[in-house]
């Protein structure tokens, strides 16, 4: 696959005033085209992160957790860091969720909205096989699985 490249056409007399007024650039683009570029470069730090056979799925750019992703393999990064996210286990309704922000976001639900099979041991599985630690937000301990 080639590299493509995206230009957009701004007068050159233009950017020049705004730059000798101390103005943002970024303010002559089309929204369209930021949101393009910004999710072409997560989508390009995502695919590097992933393991094979793993899809990803990320988050609305306008919301909280607009740089960060969750995988199908029950994994979430934060994409600017290209950190994995403390998987936070919630026995009491078995399901795992992850902080971002102050937000909890539960991988159940986003699972069923991407259409993934969601099913806690193959998730469980996969952790024990990539050795990631859970927190356990009943016990507050972490837990090795």
């Amino acid at each position: 696959m080639r590299n493509t490249r995206l230009f957009c056409y701004l007068d050159g007399e233009t950017v020049w005033e705004y730059l000798e007024m101390g103005k943002n650039v970024d303010e002559l683009y089309p929204d369209e085209f930021r949101e393009e570029i910004q999710t072409k470069k997560l989508l390009d730090v995502a695919k590097k992160l992933l393991m094979e056979g793993e899809q990803i799925y990320l988050f609305p750019l306008d919301g909280p957790a607009r740089d960060y992703s969750v995988t199908s393999f029950g994994r979430c990064f934060n994409l600017n860091t290209k950190r994995q996210m403390t998987p936070n286990y919630r026995s009491t309704i078995g399901d795992i969720c992850f902080y971002i922000r102050e937000k909890k976001y539960y991988i159940k639900e986003i699972f069923k909205k991407q259409g993934w099979n969601y099913d806690i041991k193959d998730i469980f599985a996969i952790y024990r096989g990539t050795n990631i630690r859970i927190y356990n937000s009943s016990s507050n301990k972490r837990i090795f699985i």
